[in-house]
């Protein structure tokens, strides 16, 4: 069983387990293997201006970075609020299309007597 595991560690990284079957599949439908994630490129491109203008990696990084919140402080949110999203991803937004914040579970009388029974146990 253990050589099982490491001979599927040694293959390619497009090896997964299917949820359906249990069994290990190659060719993940996902992602091919070896895309580059944003960041990655990103970093990778930074790093070639960098070289051009006889910088490392880390200061042009702190340049960016610094033009991006100078922007900021000025109220131009464009380039910072976009570098998070790309290399952090979107903080998630709750979205309310059908009950306009009201409550869709509402207990009747005995339920809700029974839940702040079962909650002051808790607590």
């Amino acid at each position: 069983m253990e050589e099982d595991k490491e001979a599927v560690k040694s293959e390619e990284k497009s090896v997964y387990n299917d949820p359906k079957t249990g069994q290990f599949v190659k060719d993940n439908p996902g992602k091919p293997v070896g895309t580059k994630h944003y960041s990655t490129l990103m970093d990778e491109a930074m790093e070639e201006v960098a070289k051009l203008n006889g910088m490392t990696l880390a200061q042009y990084k702190i340049r960016i970075y610094q033009k991006g919140l100078g922007e900021a402080l000025k109220g131009d949110y464009s380039f910072y609020r976009d570098y998070l999203d790309r290399t952090h991803g979107k903080p998630e937004t709750p979205i309310d299309i059908t009950t306009k914040g009201e409550s869709i579970f509402r207990p009747s009388e005995k339920e809700q007597e029974k839940i702040d029974k079962a909650l002051g146990n808790i607590i």
